[in-house]
């Protein structure tokens, strides 16, 4: 059999055999790490059988060429394997669109999610590392090219939580949903005021959303960013507040700079509603996040800073711009 004439992955797992009633031969299937088992060794490789198919009387005699499953010796993990052995090797296509098995495992498949490294940028999208020697593409059609993936030589690395997909007899990225990622979350909590690195995966009119090592996801408005973000852009956050699924960030990390943008934000909204708001250090956390984008503790200090150069006064529900006040936002 000459392994260069495979005829390419078929879409359904098994193969009705039409001399032998009741007997189907089971496939692979493409982006999974499948059970197999050495049929044949080669020059360059082995040829697998899936292990499934070995309990068919007469396997051999059932098999066509689609039916086995190449693994090239450089693809073996440094491994020298026998005839017979069983192995779980990783279904997907190489550089030359043909199925193809590697004993390397990858980060990611179909069912399970990762977060992985973009290496490579071009037209057709982003070239994603999963953990073999073939990078699968997140196609271009799948993001704006305002925010397309980039490549930054400034040591921080562009990573996106992804898994992968079939479509048509193709492997693609596919990214991680909200809910698939909070499913991975590892337990390892953030806590208001730490400052940490994380990873854009979306992208809207009101802000951008990361998710960083231990799979939190952390929300940063607009009002917060210094910059426009790519997806999977490398960027360090403060924690400014939390919710029971994720978490509220600043890109404006110097906690200094945060303290004087948080005064300067609460002075601006003042001023627009002419000196007085009804919102105080005792205000529901809830509706400060709301209508500031900050946490009740960000907020507290901002407003005790404020008072101890005379811009406001506080009361028990309200807070008033004071004549200094006018005078500083009016400069």
């Amino acid at each position: 059999m000459d392994i260069k004439k495979e005829r390419g992955f078929k879409s359904d797992n098994h193969r009705f055999d039409p001399h032998h009633k009741n007997i189907f031969i089971k496939k692979a299937e493409l982006g999974k790490t499948n059970r197999f088992f050495v049929d044949r060794i080669t020059d360059i490789g082995y040829l697998l059988v899936l292990l499934d198919n070995k309990a068919v009387l007469n396997f051999r005699e059932k098999l066509n060429e689609s039916d086995y499953y190449f693994l090239h010796n450089n693809e073996t993990n440094h491994r020298e394997l026998k005839i017979d052995e069983e192995v779980d090797a990783f279904v997907y296509l190489d550089k030359q669109r043909r199925i193809a098995c590697t004993l390397m495992k990858p980060y990611c498949d179909i069912n399970r999610g990762a977060l992985c490294e973009v290496v490579n940028v071009n037209e057709t999208g982003a070239y994603v590392n999963i953990g073999i020697s073939k990078d699968i593409l997140f196609s271009s059609d799948e993001y704006n090219v305002d925010t397309m993936p980039r490549l930054k030589n400034d040591g921080t690395k562009t990573m996106l939580p992804v898994r992968l997909r079939i479509r048509g007899n193709n492997i693609f990225i596919k990214l991680l949903s909200k809910n698939e990622m909070i499913d991975y979350k590892d337990g390892t909590p953030l806590n208001v005021g730490d400052s940490i690195n994380a990873w854009v995966y979306r992208i809207t009119g009101e802000g951008i959303n990361l998710v960083d090592c231990h799979y939190n996801i952390i929300f940063v408005h607009k009002s917060n960013l210094r910059q426009n973000y790519h997806l999977g852009e490398e960027v360090k956050l403060v924690i400014i507040g939390a919710t029971d699924e994720d978490y509220y960030g600043s890109a404006i990390v110097n906690q200094d700079s945060f303290l004087l943008d948080s005064q300067t934000y609460i002075l601006q909204y003042l001023k627009t509603h002419n000196g007085v708001m009804n919102y105080s250090s005792s205000t529901n956390p809830d509706i400060i996040m709301r209508v500031f984008n900050m946490s009740k503790g960000a907020f507290k200090k901002a407003l005790g800073n404020l008072y101890k150069q005379r811009l406001v006064i506080l009361e028990e529900d309200r807070t008033i711009l004071t004549e200094d006040g006018f005078k500083k936002i009016n400069k």
